[in-house]
């Protein structure tokens, strides 16, 4: 433990799985620890949207998770047994991912833990994280090891993604601010006679609770619940619970019969008052955020913590640079403090009581699904496609920009870098050849060994149109899939843009 490492990642969930993967990619010597020696397969998270099956392919494991996984195309919605509204996600446009995926959480970190394994990575279980004390340049830690010992350690970088009561947060004097919903929830994971394996996520409401149900794939179903109020307490939820669920709330006749497990909890909203303490620890996942379960938020929103905090460490330690670091923290707290409100409003949504606020609710539903609107709108925010960072003064940069990691260049996505920026230049739809060829020539010879330079030539994608509009521009994306600058290419500023960039 006398080597300094780049990152040390506290916490094996699949937050600081990804992360660790991440930086293992990239090439940078990463340790990744966990108080637990066993992990849970009593998870809460099971989807995944297509933004994260995107920023799946950075670590090569996007195939292996939808193999592993089902596949889900529409997200349904009853109201007291009654079909009110569907929300199709193969209508989605400029993805190469039109469907979610369910799966369990236990076996998302099997995918991760293997994957570092594979990049000569190694977990480390039973390890407490006791203290932690920043000085220039790194930062030293203290565990306690399976057989009680306490142990030093130092690392450049610290991240804390040990979960809603991260030790990470509390040894950083971190406020947790927002609040605990009312309603209990209880899920399990089991066979439903009545139910076949289908390409549909459902959720239920009535005026007396709701439920959702998720085909896992292997024949059982994610079965969640507001809590039936004779449920006590002190009381684990058994087949006799989720039978009533089932019967008073759910259209049919399932049964439920093989439950892998049962459990109760309750729903917190809540984001931590900084995801940063001072130069060199961060929070990421669930230490720095939770939501309510109600949309399947949570797990997503974790992975776009890991790739944006992943790519920002990279560039950090690979350039020295620590200025790269401080947009981390402003734009995944302004992003999650909005997602926490839309679950909070998605829960409250489905648990009405009042007649009026039902027909209401209804109708909406019914002429957002009949116009197209849910397809247009909701779809998208689910598949986390609207989270961008915006600055105020511009309504496109910071926005997802449909592109691969992976070499297809046939269908038609920017193929962009995963740890540098990627500038994609486009001559606009009349140009000389000759001379459009000396030009990226010239910025591949200058700026190619910082920058990943793509020549659009006279092709662009279609999905790419909104932002060329016939011109010749170029668009730098960041390493996340998010626009960073739009240029015009005949701009005299062209040299000092990319100049700085490469700097």
């Amino acid at each position: 433990m006398t080597e300094e490492d780049d990152v040390v990642v506290c916490g094996a969930g699949p937050t600081g799985l990804w992360i660790a993967c991440e930086l293992a990619r990239a090439g940078r010597s990463v340790r990744i620890f966990d108080r637990k020696i066993r992990r849970s397969p009593h998870s809460r998270a099971t989807i995944l949207w297509p933004r994260i099956l995107e920023l799946a392919e950075r670590l090569d494991l996007c195939e292996e998770i939808v193999a592993t996984g089902h596949t889900f195309r529409d997200l349904t919605y009853y109201s007291e047994k009654r079909l009110a509204a569907r929300i199709r996600l193969d209508s989605l446009p400029h993805t190469r991912y039109p469907y979610g995926v369910t799966i369990p959480q236990d076996r998302t970190e099997d995918i991760l833990t293997q994957r570092f394994e594979e990049l000569g990575g190694r977990v480390e279980d039973g390890y407490e994280l006791l203290d932690i004390r920043q000085e220039p340049g790194r930062v030293h830690y203290t565990l306690k090891g399976p057989d009680g010992e306490a142990a030093e350690g130092a690392a450049k970088f610290l991240v804390g993604a040990d979960g809603s009561r991260s030790t990470v947060r509390e040894l950083c004097g971190i406020g947790f601010d927002g609040i605990s919903m009312p309603t209990r929830l209880i899920i399990t994971d089991a066979e439903l006679d009545d139910q076949r394996t289908s390409q549909e996520t459902a959720y239920f409401f009535t005026s007396h609770g709701n439920a959702a149900i998720a085909p896992l794939g292997d024949g059982y179903f994610r079965v969640a619940a507001s809590a039936p109020p004779e449920l006590k307490e002190d009381e684990v939820p058994d087949a006799r619970h989720f039978g009533m669920v089932l019967r008073t709330r759910v259209p049919g006749a399932q049964k439920l019969r093989n439950m892998r497990f049962s459990a109760i909890f309750s729903a917190d909203v809540r984001t931590a008052r900084t995801f940063r303490s001072g130069q060199r620890v961060f929070l990421a996942g669930d230490a720095a955020h939770v939501v309510h379960p109600a949309g399947g938020q949570g797990l997503n929103s974790c992975v776009q913590d890991a790739v944006n905090l992943s790519w920002r460490l990279t560039a950090a330690l690979r350039d020295n640079r620590l200025s790269v670091l401080d947009a981390y923290g402003a734009e995944r707290k302004t992003t999650m403090e909005k997602v926490g409100a839309n679950t909070a409003r998605l829960a409250r949504i489905g648990l009405f009581e009042k007649k009026r606020d039902i027909l209401l609710r209804d109708a909406a539903m019914r002429l957002g699904t009949a116009s197209g609107l849910f397809d247009r709108a909701l779809a998208p925010k689910l598949a986390q496609f609207d989270v961008d960072y915006v600055p105020e003064h511009d309504g496109q940069l910071g926005r997802r920009v449909p592109c691969t990691y992976e070499a297809r260049e046939s269908d038609g996505f920017l193929r962009i870098d995963q740890h540098r920026y990627t500038v994609a230049l486009h001559p606009g739809d009349s140009y000389s050849w000759s001379e459009w060829q000396q030009t990226v020539r010239q910025v591949r010879e200058k700026w190619g060994e910082s920058l990943a330079v793509v020549d659009l030539e006279g092709r662009p994608s279609h999905r790419l149109a909104k932002l060329l509009n016939g011109a010749p521009r170029g668009i730098v994306v960041r390493p996340d899939g998010h626009l960073h600058d739009l240029f015009d290419i005949t701009d005299e500023r062209i040299v000092e843009k990319l100049s700085l960039l490469a700097t």
